[in-house]
């Protein structure tokens, strides 16, 4: 994932723990993400997830001190359990979803009367269906 808009905050991996943007571009920290990663840009007001068919390891870069560069990357690297010789393993998947077009309150085309939209059910049906993935089986 690449954005020419910065952050509001940092992201959450899988729900819970906040995920380390470096401001370097050649930064070797790598983070484990077993499910999800979701953000939320401030000029756009938007609330993104992305969801990984199989653990991942992620790095991701701040560099809104860069002016040559694109303020928010968010780079998969590799599989967690790379040795694993399963077949469903051989298909990796990654999936961004909208979750809110007004997180804050401040997207005119989105929000009403200035207040940010409440998308917890939404968030959380997002959630439970991210494991369904099209392949040979589905009907």
């Amino acid at each position: 994932v690449v954005s020419q808009i910065k952050l509001y905050s940092p992201p959450l991996v899988d729900l819970k723990n906040e995920l380390i943007c470096t401001k370097e571009r050649n930064a070797a920290n790598e983070q484990l993400v077993t499910k999800s990663v979701r953000f939320t840009f401030l000029e756009s007001d938007a609330t993104w997830l992305v969801f990984y068919s199989h653990p991942v390891y992620v790095k991701c870069y701040d560099l809104t001190s860069d002016e040559t560069a694109t303020p928010f990357v968010l780079q998969a690297t590799r599989l967690a359990n790379s040795d694993d010789t399963d077949e469903a393993m051989s298909f990796f998947t990654s999936r961004v979803a909208l979750m809110n077009n007004c997180t804050l309150g401040a997207n005119p085309s989105h929000c009403r009367n200035g207040k940010p939209s409440n998308k917890t059910d939404y968030s959380m049906l997002l959630h439970k269906h991210a494991d369904v993935y099209p392949g040979r089986n589905t009907k």
